[in-house]
């Protein structure tokens, strides 16, 4: 009966830490995404501009946004992670062009193979 009562115990302090670091990760997820919104809209606005960036301004420019766009997707990913453990996630049935996700496969894979 001991046995039982220590799983279940340590079963309900796991099943907390996890809600926590979900909380966690959704609350920091939050947090991060407004300064790196306006850390690209300068950047696009910086692209826009007149007159023109030089060739080098435009290359730095060029790297702040594919880096924040990553962030920005990464920390997405982490939303969505955390979604998935607190039971919340909805899905929804789209149809999916089988030969284009394979491509994106083939090519995100081919330079690894390589």
């Amino acid at each position: 009966m001991d046995k039982n009562a220590e799983l279940e115990s340590a079963t309900f302090v796991a099943e907390k830490a996890n809600l926590a670091k979900s909380d966690f990760l959704s609350s920091m997820s939050h947090e991060l995404r407004s300064p790196l919104n306006a850390i690209l809209g300068f950047a696009q606005l910086m692209d826009s501009e007149s007159p023109p960036a030089s060739a080098s301004q435009k290359a730095s420019i060029d790297q702040i946004l594919q880096a924040g766009w990553y962030l920005l997707d990464l920390i997405n990913e982490i939303l969505d992670l955390a979604v998935i453990e607190s039971g919340k996630l909805s899905l929804s049935v789209e149809p999916v062009s089988l030969s284009e996700v394979i491509l994106e496969c083939r090519t995100m894979m081919e330079p690894q193979a390589r």
